[in-house]
């Protein structure tokens, strides 16, 4: 009787507690369906109501947590969705997408460290290749914007595992190879990512940043032409302004100088070829067209020369500028046997610009044009003047 006792008493508590454990489990099954309608339909704070009750009536299913955090990140709650996705992992140890939601928090916490290392465990724990790699790719984007060069380059080959011809893991190795400066190679590679089929019919907006950095890179390798083709496709979202502040930094100075360097050491072919890119990226830039007047002139090219000259003439802002494109332009119609085309020209240049009217040299070339030319009583105004 009494071993009967013993048997039957534990087996009614059971009988006892099965009914209250299903019930218990209906309800929470009943506020979770709740809970996710409501999440659906962008109501998350009165979600987060549900889940807790889901949670409340079954603590141990990782699921409601989970969604519990997703509503709360979608609040900007990041702090509270930390909590549910690390309460998430206590149920389910090697949950790849709680660590990667975990990952995004801390990121958007500007903890950028710990966001890198949970989308590594993201990484590592999930089996799914596609969403692995989206996880590399976030996890890369930090690394880099951390100069994590060596971590970038470890978490770089493990993508092109899985998606060697993928546009965004073909732009990182640009991009890593854009932060060690080595701009041949992400000139190649940023090519390489736009010749990709998954770009080739993309949206001008989706090549967007593939472009802009190819304009980076072929402006730090001294085309200015080929850089400004590329951001003129780079005009789309924050590239826009990012383009404006490249073209603001850098502007015509750099190709002009290296233009005037060949000019300098008589490699007229050299500093022709980064006037013309000048005037390609640059077409008011009235210096490359005064430049390439000069190397005509080397070339004993009297004519092609007088063409570029006028050109600068009639883009030229600067008023002492003005006069020494002039001058320059007398110069070579009198050696043409011109003077009164010198004349001309040069009265042209002071008529128009009241402020050059009394620049020196301007005034000798001008009277010396007119006593070449006969006009000796106009000599003697301009030398009076």
């Amino acid at each position: 009787m009494k071993f009967t006792s013993r048997f039957l008493l534990p087996l009614a508590i059971l009988f006892l507690w099965m009914p209250l454990q299903t019930h218990a489990q209906k309800a929470a099954k009943l506020a979770y369906k709740s809970a996710e309608t409501l999440r659906k339909q962008n109501k998350c704070s009165q979600a987060i109501a549900q889940y807790d009750v889901a949670i409340s009536e079954d603590k141990d299913n990782y699921v409601y947590y989970f969604q519990k955090g997703r509503c709360q990140y979608s609040l900007g709650r990041y702090d509270d969705a930390i909590r549910s996705f690390k309460e998430t992992l206590k149920y389910k140890e090697h949950f790849a997408s709680a660590y990667a939601w975990l990952a995004r928090s801390y990121k958007n916490t500007n903890d950028q460290t710990t966001a890198a290392n949970y989308f590594k465990l993201a990484a590592r724990y999930e089996s799914r290749s596609t969403i692995q790699l989206q996880y590399y790719l976030l996890l890369i984007n930090i690394l880099l914007d951390q100069n994590e060069l060596v971590e970038t380059e470890k978490y770089l080959a493990e993508a092109k595992k899985i998606g060697p011809d993928n546009p965004n893991v073909i732009f990182y190795q640009a991009e890593l190879a854009a932060k060690r400066k080595e701009w041949t190679a992400a000139k190649i590679s940023y090519e390489k990512a736009l010749e990709t089929d998954d770009l080739k019919n993309a949206s001008d907006s989706k090549k967007a940043k593939y472009y802009y950095g190819l304009g980076l890179a072929k402006s730090q390798m001294g085309d200015m032409k080929g850089a400004q083709e590329a951001w003129a496709k780079a005009k789309f979202g924050p590239y826009t302004r990012l383009v404006a502040q490249q073209q603001k930094q850098r502007g015509p100075s750099q190709t002009y100088k290296t233009a005037l360097s060949y000019y300098f050491t008589e490699s007229y072919e050299e500093s022709e070829y980064y006037a013309n890119q000048l005037i390609s990226a640059y077409p008011d830039f009235a210096g490359a067209y005064v430049l390439k007047g000069k190397i005509s002139e080397k070339r004993s090219q009297p004519d092609r020369a007088l063409y570029q000259y006028q050109k600068a003439l009639e883009l030229e802002k600067e008023p002492s500028k003005k006069a020494q494109t002039a001058v320059a332009m007398a110069k070579i119609y009198r050696e043409k046997r011109q003077p009164q085309k010198a004349a001309e020209v040069l009265d042209q240049a002071v008529s128009k610009e009241a402020r050059i009217q009394q620049n020196p040299k301007l005034l000798a070339a001008k009277a010396q044009a007119e006593i070449e030319a006969g006009f000796y009583s106009k000599a003697v105004g301009t030398l009076e003047a």
